[in-house]
């Protein structure tokens, strides 16, 4: 979970990064000078980097035993949504949120970044690709490498 966390945008003041999830509770807390639970660690990206990382972690877990029962899949609902609470243009924001727009651009691709990453090292270590799909509403140019399929509901289309 920490090298995970690691690559992912995380506040410095909380680093270094020390995950800790016990599977028989499913308890979570960050050890950072004492145990630091998830609703007190602040921003949505933390929030979102712990839960990337534990959700990869499990599913790099359950594809590395042979006698897990758990499908070999993670279902990922709209993880820019921390980065893009509102629908944004780039052409209709001033000078500094055109920065912020930029930043949160790179974070959302090293979200899908580190996504393929782990698919790839989780292939590498037990031999099974697993599949991730991330439903997202985040449409720019930079994401077009990550996106494999995009419905139209006006034209029929749909996920099921």
């Amino acid at each position: 979970m920490d090298r995970i966390a690691n690559k992912l945008d995380f506040e410095a003041e909380l680093k270094p990064i020390d995950f800790n999830f016990n599977l028989k509770d499913f308890s979570f807390y960050h050890n950072n000078n004492g145990k630091i639970r998830l609703d007190e660690m602040g921003s949505g990206a933390n929030w979102l980097a712990c839960h990337l990382s534990i959700f990869l972690s499990l599913l790099h877990l359950s594809c590395s035993n042979e006698n897990s029962v758990v499908p070999t899949f993670l279902f990922l609902d709209q993880p820019s949504q921390v980065y893009f609470p509102k629908t944004a243009k780039k052409n209709e924001l001033d000078e500094d949120d055109v920065i912020q727009f930029d930043e949160n651009i790179a974070q959302v691709i090293n979200i899908f970044k580190v996504i393929n990453e782990e698919i790839n090292l989780i292939e590498k270590n037990s031999g099974i690709r697993p599949q991730v799909v991330v439903l997202e509403h985040a449409n720019d140019d930079a994401f077009r490498d990550y996106i494999i399929k995009e419905w139209d509901k006006n034209k029929g289309e749909g996920l099921i």
